[in-house]
């Protein structure tokens, strides 16, 4: 099962890693060429053929433990999908691509067409292919020939009714097949096979600037000229299916001029870049929501135990981000009011006046699996939080008034059966919150809270404690820039999860939790970083693989 695993994703990577040496004869223009500058969204594919070499780049870097027949299975899976294998020449050739070239695409904001264009290799073999991959995803009742600007333009069309309706069009121009999807098919073809070049989305300002700023190494590229309100009505054609989608349908969408992303695939892993240009408007916010200290303090990094499983840390301006989620007379605003007013009865505080005043804008979070040695299956299930571990931590200015805003809780604990016994940690004042006494058997802390380092910190089990006030040298998982960093590390939940008694298990669970763990095992880590810069707002994800050491 993990050979096959790790053909599948080795394999699928390899097919997007560099081809030096492949035949770069074809057009001379780019695909994007033929896509003009009022799309919505722009869609480009690196290159057609580089999977010539996938086969030889899995073998070479799986080659202990993916065979020559398990890729070709891969191989055969492909065939099924694509109708043609794009990992050989003769596969490329049979469905009448090139070994080389880029392709792109213009999609609308609400999915329901879409024009590709494809480099050609053979016109006759690719128009075939064409033909197949259109009738094998819509139905096709006739097609019929169209005379356009001098182009042989195909038409496919449904019947709907008493009436034909267009499902797809496609012709072939400059080294190009042109495809047009959707109702909008003919019209799509007819626009590009007219458009002067001044008037590609090559020349539109905004997609050249994102073009510079994601650079060329990539395998996949997506750029919203439009940006703002493109999503916007992305977001209401979603809401269709997914109502909860209008909810994100917000006028602060317009502050965003154009966004973009690249995917990198490799062997080791994917990189995936995004960028989000924003108008004076959206800088201006911008700039409030991360205008916090670079510094998080030590007490913020001290929780982000290297053993988590899920780490996350943040940097944003807790006022910036109030106003700008739930600006003034708003329901959002409403319901944050109604929250405030039970902590003012709860604590005798006022979030917006006392405590949100008291917090740097700095916070963390790290969660992992405990010891599962002992656990059942039935109390996994029942009660997931009794085998996880938490600590977390939250910027403060002042952190003896956070303490004091704490103590505040106590009268209402003690109500509750609970109490607080404080312990010396280092010469650190640590409150554990301890459930009502069963027996002669002293009961373990639910929690334990305490405050150094401009921060005040919790963990759901002591040892936790003593594991942060160690760790004060930790770094910042964001590198002293404002923003958002997430962290999942498989390598840290294989290994916990490797305690768990699986023999006890059901065969059939037992099987579906192999699998699982077999995924997990080739994975290493996957973060996620969100930063603002000088145009806008930044992020980079990444995915690695684990290392495959010979004979493993």
């Amino acid at each position: 099962m993990r050979t096959r695993l790790v053909a599948t994703i080795g394999l699928l990577s390899a097919l997007w890693v560099g081809c030096d040496g492949c035949d770069k004869k074809g057009p001379i223009s780019a695909p994007t060429r033929y896509i003009p500058a009022d799309a919505e969204v722009v869609l480009e594919v690196a290159d057609v053929g580089v999977g010539l070499k996938a086969r030889e780049a899995v073998l070479a870097r799986y080659g202990a433990l993916v065979s020559k027949e398990q890729v070709a299975g891969i191989q055969k899976e492909l065939t099924l999908s694509l109708g043609f294998d794009p990992t050989t020449a003769e596969g490329l050739a049979q469905a009448g691509l090139p070994t080389h070239g880029r392709s792109a695409a213009q999609l609308t904001r609400d999915a329901r067409g879409a024009l590709w264009v494809v480099p050609v290799g053979d016109p006759a073999k690719l128009a075939a292919s064409l033909d197949k991959a259109i009738k094998g995803r819509v139905t096709v009742d006739g097609t019929r020939e169209e005379k356009i600007g001098g182009a042989d333009v195909t038409v496919f069309e449904t019947q709907f009714g008493d009436q034909k309706v267009v499902v797809a069009a496609r012709t072939f121009t400059g080294g190009y097949a042109l495809v047009g999807l959707g109702r909008d098919a003919v019209e799509l073809v007819k626009k590009a096979l007219a458009l002067p070049t001044e008037q590609s989305v090559e020349t539109h300002a905004e997609y050249q600037a994102l073009a510079k700023q994601l650079g060329n190494d990539w395998a996949l590229r997506m750029i919203s000229p439009t940006g703002g309100e493109t999503l916007r009505g992305a977001l209401k054609a979603a809401s269709r299916a997914i109502p909860e989608a209008r909810l994100l349908v917000r006028d602060e969408l317009s502050a965003v001029k154009s966004v973009g992303w690249v995917l990198e695939l490799g062997i080791d892993g994917a990189v995936a870049r995004a960028q989000a240009r924003l108008t004076p408007e959206g800088q201006a916010l911008s700039q409030k929501i991360f205008a916090v200290d670079p510094d998080p303090g030590e007490g913020v990094k001290a929780v982000m135990l290297p053993q988590a499983v899920v780490s996350v840390q943040a940097a944003l301006h807790p006022a910036a981000i109030l106003d700008a989620l739930a600006p003034t007379d708003t329901p959002s605003r409403a319901q944050f009011d109604q929250v405030s007013a039970k902590v003012k009865a709860d604590l005798g505080a006022d979030l917006e006046k006392e405590v949100l005043p008291l917090l740097t804008g700095h916070a963390a979070v790290a969660m992992g699996l405990g010891d599962l040695t002992g656990i059942s299956f039935q109390q996994l299930v029942g009660n997931p939080r009794a085998v996880m571990w938490t600590s977390a931590a939250v910027g403060v200015k002042d952190p003896a008034a956070a303490v004091e805003l704490e103590q505040r809780l106590d009268e209402g604990l003690k109500v509750r059966g609970l109490s607080i016994v404080s312990r010396d940690v280092a010469g650190k004042a640590v409150r554990s919150l301890m459930p009502p006494a069963q027996g002669d058997k002293a009961p373990a802390p639910l929690a334990e809270t305490m405050a150094f380092g401009k921060a005040w910190m919790f963990a759901n089990e002591p040892a936790l404690t003593d594991q942060i006030l160690k760790n004060t040298a930790a770094p910042s998982a964001l590198g002293g820039r404002p923003g958002v960093a997430v962290e999942v590390n498989f390598l840290q939940l294989a290994k916990q999860a490797e305690s768990f008694r699986f023999g006890d298990l059901p065969i059939i669970y037992r099987s579906v939790l192999a699998r699982i763990l077999d995924v997990v095992r080739l994975l290493n880590t996957a973060r996620v970083r969100i930063h603002p810069n000088a145009d806008g707002i930044e992020l980079k994800a990444e995915l690695t693989m684990m290392p495959v050491k010979s004979g493993s």
